[in-house]
């Protein structure tokens, strides 16, 4: 994140490995809205948290709530940016892999 309450640009890594979004024919979200801000802080309390343990951290702490907020707008991102311009269904997609590995579990 970048300042304090604001989403920061997001740039590929120097590297030259990185794949977005925009490599995939979607659109990044824009980083000035407030949606971004949640799913911003949700990627950085993730990253921190699969790093290693944040009890007692100045580290951000998102519960339940905010986690399910930001996969919504996530998903509904995914879907109105990249999904539907390229004619598929996304919630479609997710039952048929759902159902999938339901099959491949038995």
């Amino acid at each position: 994140m970048g300042e304090k309450n604001q989403a920061a640009p997001v740039t590929s890594h120097r590297n030259g490995k990185s794949v977005s979004i925009e490599c995939l024919g979607g659109t990044k979200m824009d980083h000035d809205i407030a949606s971004a801000l949640t799913v911003a802080k949700a990627w950085q309390a993730c990253s921190q948290s699969s790093m290693h343990p944040t009890t007692n951290t100045s580290h951000s702490d998102i519960g339940p709530q905010e986690l399910k907020t930001a996969l919504v707008l996530i998903l509904e991102h995914l879907e109105i940016n990249l999904y539907q311009p390229l004619g598929y269904d996304l919630p479609v997609i997710l039952r048929n892999q759902e159902r999938l590995a339901a099959e491949q579990s038995w």
